[in-house]
């Protein structure tokens, strides 16, 4: 598994402005993060999903290829940093 981070910019509240997924070695997304503006967190996994957050329909991109739009700012994480704010996640929305 990889974990990544993706900062969005952009200035419609109605998205996301961090997405952070766990991928697998396909690049297909298990378990995701969206992170809004607002502060509110929601998840999706392969188990379930949440009208604001799904899990990716097509594998996700290389980082350079993401970097390259100037939309999008991703890096790498680290699996524990993906764990506590998914854990944080889970508990404030009551999954």
């Amino acid at each position: 598994m990889k974990y990544i981070k993706v900062k969005w910019t952009h200035g419609d509240p109605k998205y996301p402005i961090e997405l952070w997924s766990e991928i697998d070695d396909d690049r297909w997304e298990t378990r995701k993060i969206d992170i809004f503006s607002d502060g509110k967190m929601h998840v999706a996994s392969k188990e379930f999903e949440t009208i604001d957050t799904r899990i990716g329909l097509v594998p996700t991109p290389e980082l350079d290829e993401l970097n390259a739009d100037g939309e999008f700012e991703a890096i790498y994480i680290d699996r524990s940093d993906f764990e506590s704010l998914w854990h944080m996640a889970l508990n404030l929305n009551k999954y």
